[in-house]
């Protein structure tokens, strides 16, 4: 369940534009030179996927500004030349209040991070209003955790990946300890309740009462949202955070049973505990970006090296002639209605673009 309120088209492929046009002029990464097409051809392709809701939800476009965002840590000024246009009129800033769902805080964070890295206040106003409404005014399920939208009581893996990271770096950043601590419930909770005890890895969601463990057992970009949420948060959580270790080995046990997946091309299937289910190249961008940052911030070893460069390896061969990654299933529409279309899915250009920036490290 991955679907949100509307942002254009226009907005989207402007962003997804920017991004490609600078990353296709690194080396080593899955983008060509001839980025520019992207624009004029990749919208028609969306649209033309069949999943045509998916290119105008938040949430997709926001993990393109998240790859600008991770291009600009880099040192890349034209990625934060771009980022900084780009988030004049992102979704988040405008939403009414009794709009705003958790799929908003990934341009939450990446206001947040910009400020922080300019060592500005230009978007603390939105920032603010947008945590403090995640915070203090938006529903609660029974376990005081945060449903995926209004319009649900069902916790999502899903919202782990978009929610916690801004929570956590808005508290550091803001002084907030209930934001802090409004991110570790929500992860903690999923560990908790909605993991595996033996695999690791995930389901897609739960009813806070119960019942637990709905949806699929490893959905593949389900993980990805697991670890990306793991991941983000504990690099805004200092070292002598009590819960931190736990949200390390949390982690830690999901990616060793990934990497056993993995398969021979780097890619792992839609559903991967499944071997039948066809390779998806969204769980490499979403697993591999959780990966690779983990891996630069320390908490995750060498070991895994190999099955990192295999997953970015397996994205540039999916990348097509014009810059665009393809290979990636449709949209989620609910528990259990996980879509079997196939193509260039616009959160895999975000998600693959973060990734592929990181890796190698440099």
């Amino acid at each position: 369940m991955e679907m949100v309120q509307a942002e254009t088209l226009s907005a989207s492929a402007k962003t997804a534009e920017a991004n490609l046009r600078m990353l296709g002029k690194r080396k080593r990464t899955m983008l060509p030179r001839q980025a520019s097409l992207y624009l004029q051809r990749i919208a028609g392709r969306l649209r033309a996927v069949g999943e045509e809701a998916s290119v105008d939800a938040v949430w997709p476009p926001a993990l393109m500004r998240l790859a600008l965002l991770r291009r600009t840590e880099l040192g890349d000024m034209r990625a934060a030349d771009n980022l900084g246009r780009l988030l004049l009129d992102v979704p988040g800033i405008h939403a009414e209040m009794s709009d705003i769902e958790p799929a908003h805080a990934i341009d939450g964070y990446n206001l947040l991070m910009m400020d922080v890295m300019r060592q500005t206040s230009g978007h603390t106003a939105a920032v603010r209003c947008l945590a403090e409404t995640l915070i203090s005014d938006y529903p609660r399920a029974k376990d005081e955790c945060l449903p995926y939208s209004r319009a649900t009581n069902l916790v999502l893996v899903d919202t782990l990946g978009m929610l916690c990271p801004f929570l956590a770096a808005y508290g550091r950043y803001h002084d907030s300890e209930e934001a802090v601590l409004t991110a570790k419930r929500q992860l903690l909770r999923f560990v908790e309740c909605n993991v595996d005890g033996e695999s690791h890895l995930p389901f897609h969601g739960y009813r806070a009462g119960g019942p637990y463990r709905l949806g699929l057992h490893g959905w593949g970009r389900g993980i990805g949202w697991y670890l990306l949420g793991l991941c983000d948060t504990i690099m805004e959580l200092p070292e002598a955070d009590a819960e931190r270790s736990v949200l390390i080995k949390a982690f830690g046990e999901a990616v060793d049973t990934l990497t056993k997946l993995q398969r021979t091309d780097g890619h792992w299937g839609w559903a991967p505990l499944y071997p039948e289910a066809r390779s998806d190249a969204s769980v490499a961008g979403f697993c591999g970006y959780a990966m690779v940052r983990a891996r630069r911030a320390g908490f995750l070893d060498s070991r895994y090296d190999d099955a990192i460069d295999r997953a970015a390896q397996a994205l540039r061969r999916a990348t097509d002639v014009n810059g665009v990654v393809t290979g990636s299933s449709g949209e989620c529409r609910g528990l259990l209605s996980y879509s079997r279309r196939f193509g260039p899915q616009p959160w895999l250009q975000g998600t693959a673009c973060a990734f592929l920036s990181l890796w190698p490290m440099e």
